[in-house]
């Protein structure tokens, strides 16, 4: 990149997990960001920033890109059992919270009695298998198809076809 001097802009997601204090210390600016489930759901879920739909909030080298600083910034407790998914937009477009509980609830039953950390790897692969096919659903009602349909004033359906990155924790 310096090289080319190739320039851009991006989300930023930050999420420590810090089990000295038992919290999840989170920095999030744009459209990824964090959703931490406890045992009734979802516990936590970090809100998009965006200036317009379509727009979200990043850092870039432009001169109206937004800041570091402009990061909305939680401190969330944590306790046993509690999964944090820190995840880009292309999962939260296009997987519901409801979506994402039961999926949780399903690998942690067909995973009972496993490591936390098996647990954590199967349920992010799954959250993304589930995330891409609907990305692909010209069809499917989605959080994104929701949103457009707001935002345009029209009948929008179907996934948005996008970069899904997940990484799961769960608290053990």
């Amino acid at each position: 990149v310096k090289q080319d001097s190739l320039r851009g802009s991006s989300t930023q997601c930050s999420c420590l997990v810090d089990m000295v204090r038992g919290t999840a210390q989170i920095a999030n600016l744009g459209d990824s960001g964090v959703v931490i489930l406890g045992s009734g759901g979802v516990k936590f879920k970090t809100p998009q920033q965006e200036h317009s739909f379509g727009y979200p909030f990043q850092v870039g080298h432009q001169e109206h890109s937004d800041r570091p600083e402009d990061a909305l910034q939680s401190v969330v407790a944590l306790k046993a059992g509690d999964v944090v998914v820190v995840g880009t937009d292309g999962l939260f477009d296009n997987l519901s919270e409801e979506d994402a509980v039961q999926i949780a609830g399903e690998v942690r039953k067909q995973l009972e009695g496993k490591c936390a950390g098996e647990v954590a790897r199967r349920l992010a692969n799954e959250l993304g298998r589930r995330a891409f096919q609907n990305s692909m659903d010209k069809w499917i009602e989605t959080p994104y198809s929701k949103a457009a349909t707001d935002a345009f004033d029209m009948v929008y359906s179907g996934g948005k076809k996008d970069d899904i990155t997940i990484i799961v924790s769960v608290v053990s």
